[in-house]
This record gives structure tokens, C-alpha cells and sequence, in this order.
């Protein structure tokens, strides 16, 4: 029997797991406790991870269709015929129609697709797309424009933490649950904000029971308070942000008792968190879909939220909201150099399904990024990834597929 260390593609959270061998097969999978972040644990879906990889109904090779749609016919192909065939067709409407006429559309993350993004690049197609729209990938944008990077909060040495719109005891049971629940025990203090009495909201100093859709106007009562009580770090605004003034004169428009009936959050609660938040550094706020997705203010709720993240001094630090990559991590090949970004014109970036409409999530948003963070030399590992940050918008796909407009969609 051999054990190998690996880890479980299955989400995104990555843990650490053990295989184990006979011969050629694994026979058992268990948690890897040398893993900092799953420290042991896995989900049901990493334990079933054997029946997934060898699952009598797994496609392993190429099959066509050899009878009707649908009569469940088909006939085994040899690799080199089945990408000629494929080759072929994509070619000949190449031709046709342009290297636009091509489209993919993937789920979230459970695979890397720099493979499929360099193919689209060299084929010439901007339009790839995704579930980006309603997960998390709003933030990463809103992140880079923000502050040059994706933030990923350091809850394994913050002394508060907030979870926002975020319940990792059914989302991320394994990594990010296990954090909070040894960063309370360790001492930090945990403030929920959500609707529902989660399991996070149990176990929370404090719980903010917010009106679903109000998370910006809470966040603006939250920033009115933190500089009117003059509890913002000051080196840091002053220092290293823009546009401080502005905020200021804004949020003399804002009412605490406004902010009280709009959100049902109590105006006492209001000022606690808000001072909590202020005077308990390092702090992280969570990500987390309810803000990330819900309602037609989500990325102004995202870009209240990096705001807070600044004013606080947590841009950073250890305990806050970490940003750009370890020097070492830069002799690693990064998934936008093994795209080859380049081999995609800008004319052909032009012609993105929904580009014009919906800038920041797709390659208009997403060169004025890279090229800002190219200017100020920002210490991040290469510019946003594309495949989370430079999409086709799925509505203009579809609409392209089903009326041809602006131009037809063909496979």
C-alpha cells in the first residue's frame, strides 16, 4: 500500500487529502492533516472523490452520436479522428462567420481554464463566459479597481471578524468554518450581518438582522460613523488613498436614523459595529454571495466594502485583508501567462458579447485595469485573471445564439 499526498479539485476551497494505492488504483482517500488550511477534514463530496474518478458511466474517451438524438447510440472514436472532426467543423465556420462565432460557457472553478482561455485566444474568440456574473467574480473586479488586487482576508490572525452575506458552515464547511470557529476560539470577536439566524449568527458577539437588499445603506452608516467620530486611520488615508474629501462631503447626506428604518438594523447596533469594526484592527470583512450577487447595488455594496477596508488601515496587514502575492510566488507560471493573453487582437476583444454594456466584467474593464496596475508597477501576481474578470455577458450570449445580434453564434 502507497500513500500519496494530493488535494481535492472538487470546490474551490482545495483541501488536503491522502491516497491511497494499490498498484495502479487508489482504493482510499482520507483528509491530509498536514494541510494548514482543511487540517484533516474533508466534505462528503472530497470522500466520494474515488466513485467520482472511477464511476462505471465516466466518459474517457470520444464517442459520436450514432443514431437518433437521443436514443443514447453512439460509437467510440480514436483521439486523432475525434479532434479532426471537431477541427474541422470549427474551422469551416471560422471561415464563415469569424472566430466570434465561437462560445463556451463554464461552471464555478471546479477546474482551471487556462487551457480552454489560451485555446480561445489563439482561435481568435473572446466569448467565454460563465456563472461569473452571479458569484463572486464582481468582486475581484471591484478588488482591482479598487486597490490593484484580489483581497484575501487573513481570518487566521485577525482580531475581528465580520461575516457579511456569508454562511461558510454550508458553503465552505471545511476551510473557511473551520477558520472562524478557531479564530473565535483563539479570542477573535465575529459580527454577522444577515438575515437568517445562521450558524455564524450563534456563534457571533454580534448579529446585525438586516433587511435583504440593504447592505450598501449599512455600510454608508458604517462609514459615517468611523469618519465623524474621526476613528479612520489617518496615516493610511492619508498616504496611500484618493478622493477622501469626497466621501466625507457624501456621507453628510447620510442619517443614521435613515440608515436605521432602511436596513431595520437599530441605530444602537448601528454604532456598535461600526466602532467595533473601527477599533478592533486587524479586521476582515468576509465575501460572501449575499452581497456579491444579490439586488441591482451589489458592486457599489462591494466598492462601500473596500472602502471600509481602507479607511480601517486593514489593506494589508497581517489579520486584514491581504493583497499581492509573496516574491517567491512570481517564479511560478501564472495562469495569464499560460493563456497567452496576447495572441488575442484588440479588434477581436472589441467584438466581446456585451462588452459595451457591461464594461467592468469584461476585456473593456479589464485592460484599463491591467494597464493601470502595469503603471503604478503594483506588486501583483500579473494583471486580473481573465477568467474571472473579462467575460462575455451570458444575456448577450444568449441573445446572440437565439437572434444572431449583433452577430451569430454558431457553436
Amino acid at each position: 500500500m502507497e500513500t500519496r499526498k494530493t488535494w481535492c479539485g472538487l470546490c474551490h476551497s482545495r483541501c488536503g487529502t491522502l491516497l491511497e494505492f494499490e498498484g495502479d488504483r487508489a482504493v482510499k482517500v482520507k483528509g491530509d492533516s498536514d494541510n494548514p488550511f482543511s487540517r484533516g477534514r474533508i466534505c462528503q463530496r472530497g470522500a466520494l472523490m474515488l466513485e467520482h474518478l472511477y464511476h462505471k458511466d465516466r466518459l474517457n474517451f470520444p464517442l459520436k452520436r450514432n443514431g437518433e438524438k437521443g436514443a443514447g447510440q453512439f460509437k467510440r472514436l480514436t483521439w486523432e479522428a475525434g479532434m479532426d472532426e471537431v477541427a474541422g467543423k470549427l474551422l469551416t465556420l471560422k471561415d464563415k462567420y469569424g472566430p466570434e462565432t465561437l462560445a463556451f460557457s463554464h461552471g464555478t472553478y471546479r477546474t482551471y481554464h487556462w487551457d480552454g482561455r489560451r485555446f480561445f485566444n489563439l482561435f481568435g474568440s473572446p466569448n467565454m463566459t460563465g456563472a461569473n456574473h452571479i458569484c463572486y467574480c464582481p468582486t475581484h473586479s471591484v478588488d482591482w479597481a479598487t486597490y490593484g488586487s484580489f483581497a484575501f482576508g487573513d481570518m487566521m490572525h485577525a482580531s475581528l471578524i465580520v461575516v457579511w452575506g456569508h454562511s461558510p458552515s454550508q458553503s465552505y464547511p471545511i476551510v473557511d468554518w473551520g477558520l472562524l470557529g478557531a479564530a473565535r476560539d483563539r479570542g477573535a470577536k465575529i459580527i454577522v450581518v444577515d438575515p437568517r439566524r445562521t450558524k455564524e449568527a450563534e456563534i457571533a458577539d454580534l448579529w446585525l438582522q438586516i433587511k435583504p437588499g440593504t447592505d450598501l445603506a449599512l455600510m454608508l452608516g458604517w462609514l459615517k460613523v468611523i469618519v465623524e467620530e474621526d476613528l479612520y486611520d489617518k496615516d493610511f488615508v492619508k498616504k496611500w488613498t484618493a478622493g477622501f474629501p469626497e466621501l466625507k462631503g457624501h456621507l453628510k447626506k447620510t442619517s443614521l436614523g435613515e440608515t436605521a428604518r432602511i436596513t431595520w438594523v437599530p441605530q444602537d447596533q448601528i454604532l456598535k459595529s461600526a466602532r467595533m469594526y473601527a477599533q478592533m484592527r486587524p479586521g476582515v470583512i468576509t465575501k460572501g454571495l449575499g452581497i456579491e450577487k444579490q439586488g441591482i447595488n451589489s458592486n457599489q455594496a462591494q466598492r462601500a466594502r473596500a472602502i471600509l477596508r481602507a479607511l480601517c488601515g486593514n489593506i494589508d496587514v497581517p489579520g486584514g485583508e491581504l493583497i499581492g502575492y509573496a516574491e517567491d510566488m512570481k517564479k511560478i507560471v501564472s495562469d495569464y501567462e499560460l493563456q497567452m493573453q496576447g495572441a488575442l487582437s484588440p479588434e477581436q476583444k472589441k467584438k466581446q458579447l456585451g462588452s459595451q454594456q457591461f464594461k467592468l466584467l469584461s476585456y473593456a474593464g479589464w485592460d484599463k485595469i491591467a494597464a493601470a496596475g502595469r503603471r503604478q508597477n503594483m506588486k501583483s501576481w500579473g494583471p486580473p485573471d481573465p477568467d474571472l474578470t473579462a467575460c462575455a455577458h451570458p444575456a448577450a450570449l444568449w441573445k446572440a445564439i437565439l437572434e444572431e445580434k449583433p452577430y451569430p453564434v454558431k457553436a
